[in-house]
């Protein structure tokens, strides 16, 4: 499998820890409530700071609260969250749960903005029907205004970041020197959106994960209901073209559990590198299969 350098550096990144540079923020509409995590399967129980902050005064103090969690001890963790790993790490012993070996976080690198649930497609596996929120909208932009380029923003969230294609595209225009993962189903995109991309993509610092559980049609279609396959394949193979995109992610369910390792197969013959998605509800359907599947799953290496 051959694969460009800066899809090389994300696949060994997916495949490792980020804890100590890490943080996700996310958006809870009912308390009005911004949420730091260090990881995505985790919620906090309790609305202690640094973890969770009143959206308004987060929005508007976005550094100094990005800072207090800094100095947040987390191998005080366990006393907020509780849950297992998003990586669900696969070894001898089975499945990882929840990492004790927690330091404090001295400087934050990365940092995952997902606090969009808009979307366009009704997947079995989400089912988000949460509906278009004007607040939501402004707090998901807000962010990526005060942070993009100062960390490296990832637009990973429930919705799709492409809901949001004109302000997003305006935030690329205007600053190119920070790096941004944007993770996306792919379906809202034009070719003349591609192009854009690409031509904003001076510094090599935009990078696109696309989310695709399948390449049978009738498959994909069944697992992203409202979306067209060829659609987002045209779109994947244009992403790839344009040497945008970083990986694919899969969801393994039971839609797709005869046929996810030929998907992978094919995305590899591409040049493509999938990263399998294991949902929570889940978690036995996995452990079901047999050992050399689940260490290729969650093993997996480069040849």
């Amino acid at each position: 499998m051959k694969l460009n350098p800066r899809v090389i550096d994300e696949y060994k990144y997916i495949h490792s820890c980020k804890f100590n540079e890490y943080c996700k923020l996310e958006y809870n509409r009912l308390k009005d409530k911004i949420i730091i995590k260090p990881c995505c399967l985790v919620n906090p129980i309790n609305d202690i700071e640094p973890l969770v902050w009143d959206a308004d005064f987060f929005v508007n103090n976005i550094d100094y609260c990005i800072n207090e969690y800094s100095k947040f001890d987390l191998r005080n963790l366990s006393k907020y969250y509780k849950g297992t790993c998003v990586y669900k790490t696969y070894n001898a012993t089975g499945f990882n749960t929840l990492c004790d070996n927690y330091i404090n976080n001295k400087k934050i690198y990365r940092l995952e903005n997902s606090t969009l649930r808009n979307c366009n497609l009704f997947c079995i596996m989400c089912r988000n029907d949460s509906g278009r929120n004007k607040k939501e909208d402004y707090i998901y932009l807000k962010i990526l205004q005060e942070t993009y380029g100062k960390y490296h923003i990832a637009t990973t969230c429930v919705g799709e970041p492409f809901t949001l294609k004109e302000e997003l595209f305006e935030l690329l225009k205007t600053q190119n020197s920070g790096q941004i993962d944007i993770l996306t189903n792919g379906t809202l995109l034009t070719k003349e959106d591609i192009n854009l991309l690409s031509k904003l993509n001076v510094n090599n610092n935009i990078y696109i994960t696309m989310s695709i559980d399948s390449d049978i049609p009738e498959v994909y279609e069944k697992i992203r209901q409202g979306a067209k396959f060829e659609v987002a394949y045209a779109n994947l193979l244009e992403l790839h073209k344009a040497k945008l995109l970083t990986n694919v992610h899969l969801v393994i369910q039971e839609s797709n559990l005869d046929t996810f390792l030929d998907t992978e197969k094919h995305f590899a013959e591409l040049g493509i590198v999938t990263k399998f998605i294991i949902k929570s509800g889940d978690k036995k359907l996995v452990e079901g299969l047999d050992e050399e599947t689940k260490k290729h799953i969650f093993n997996t290496e480069l040849e």
